[in-house]
């Protein structure tokens, strides 16, 4: 089990990149089949939406309330919507938008729909792992578990990891504000990849934290700092090490606390380690 914790964790790359116009035949019939199980609470004036309150696990991921909802914080809200909180499955598109036929006329499937019929479609209906960002636990997430629930009598996903917002001088990165730090431009100027891995999960992936411009030098001492001490014929004792660093990894991915835990390795001094089993 221990391997396969380690083995998810280095993975970087999905093994697909679905498409939402390639899911929508399904997206069509998903939509239709939440009609009926809704008891055709939909209505011919707004085709494709559906109560939330239909739908008893909603709120259970976000913790939120349908009562203590604020209608109308982001968005105004639309006055055809029986409920604030009603979300679209499908939208009737004009000509200039892309569309595709369904029941209701031609249109496109709502974001949520979206996810969880590709979802389905590459993962089953239930999975292990669902991820994300912080600000998707609501409404994405939410709506996309609970619309699901209804027709397959299942789970959507078994667990959720949602990572937090990084922000750089003491402000949310945004497109708008000019301020994103991407990945590939510290690789282009010269910057190691594991450097920015590094300094990544030595962060709670759940904390939101501010980007420091140093962030990768100081990982990258660390890390030849480990590379000089596995050079060595003989280091301090390494099994109690990679016990940590399982158990810190299987306790809601505590990276930070791995990576401590091997810089703390790291300054020891002592014998008896197999610097082999670290490299």
């Amino acid at each position: 089990m221990r391997p396969l914790i380690v083995a998810a964790l280095l993975l970087s790359l999905g093994a697909c990149g679905p498409a939402v116009s390639s899911a929508c035949p399904r997206e069509v019939e998903y939509s239709r089949q939440q009609q009926e199980a809704a008891a055709m609470e939909l209505e011919a004036m707004t085709p494709g939406l559906i109560r939330d309150t239909f739908m008893p696990d909603y709120g259970r991921l976000s913790g939120r309330k349908l009562d203590e909802q604020q209608a109308g914080a982001r968005v105004a809200v639309e006055a055809h919507k029986k409920n604030p909180g009603d979300f679209v499955l499908w939208k009737l598109s004009s000509a200039e938008e892309p569309g595709w036929p369904s029941p209701w006329g031609r249109g496109r499937p709502g974001w949520h729909i979206e996810c969880s019929v590709m979802s389905e479609a590459h993962l089953g209906k239930v999975f292990d792992i669902h991820g994300g960002g912080l600000d998707l636990i609501f409404p994405h997430h939410e709506m996309s578990a609970s619309q699901v629930k209804p027709l397959t009598g299942k789970t959507f996903a078994r667990a959720y990891v949602h990572a937090a917002l990084i922000g750089l001088d003491g402000e949310k990165m945004s497109k708008s504000r000019g301020n994103l730090v991407f990945v590939s431009k510290l690789i282009k100027s010269g910057v190691n990849p594991m450097a920015i891995r590094w300094a990544l999960l030595k962060r709670p992936y759940c904390q939101e934290y501010m980007w420091l411009r140093n962030e990768t030098e100081i990982a990258q001492r660390e890390i030849d700092a480990l590379i000089e001490k596995l050079k060595q014929s003989d280091v301090p004792p390494t099994n109690t090490l990679i016990d940590s660093i399982y158990d810190f990894l299987a306790d809601d991915l505590k990276s930070a606390d791995a990576i401590a835990a091997i810089n703390s390795w790291v300054t020891e001094e002592g014998s008896g380690g197999d610097a082999k089993l670290l490299r």
